[in-house]
């Protein structure tokens, strides 16, 4: 089943729909982002990291949409939020911290490929790859701005993008 519904108009932008998914990288799909497999006992917010596909007891997403149109991720149902221009599980509920994304379509760049932005779209999720544009492994994807160009519609670095696959 596709992410987001088929639409009989090519014009139409789709929209991520609620559900369980697998985030993955649009620069390399053998990886995955997920929690780590192991860790700690702390209350502490738990990095999200840029995993290899293959490992075992890789944990899905939760995508829920809001009332206002933003979405909550939630990874081992714990909310992710920018935890110092790092993608991070917060494992206690705290008012403050910011769990909402915007997470845009960017369909003309590929099947079921988004852009997770913060909700006042200053920053968004971005991977830290190699020279040759592969997504460094066992690192969490930076908050930081967004990198695009000025056409319309804007394109996007496959390090930016990520492929939101229903499971």
């Amino acid at each position: 089943m596709p992410a987001v519904p088929t639409t009989s108009t090519s014009t139409a932008t789709p929209v991520l729909q609620n559900g369980t998914y697998q985030i993955i990288s649009a620069a390399n799909e053998r990886y995955v982002l997920s929690r780590s497999p192991a860790e700690d006992r702390s209350l502490l917010p738990k990095p999200v990291l840029v995993l290899p596909g293959g490992l075992s007891n890789l944990s899905t997403w939760t995508v829920t949409r809001n009332a206002d149109g933003t979405y909550t991720l939630k990874n081992k149902n714990a909310p992710v939020i920018n935890a110092n221009g790092q993608v991070a599980a917060q494992l206690m509920a705290e008012e403050s911290i910011e769990t909402s994304w915007t997470i845009t379509s960017v369909f003309y760049q590929g099947e079921n490929q988004f852009i997770i932005e913060s909700r006042d779209r200053s920053v968004g999720w971005n991977l830290r790859v190699d020279a040759a544009q592969v997504p460094i492994p066992f690192v969490q994807p930076n908050v930081s701005g967004l990198i695009s160009t000025r056409s319309f519609p804007p394109q996007y670095p496959a390090f930016e993008r990520f492929i939101f696959k229903r499971v």
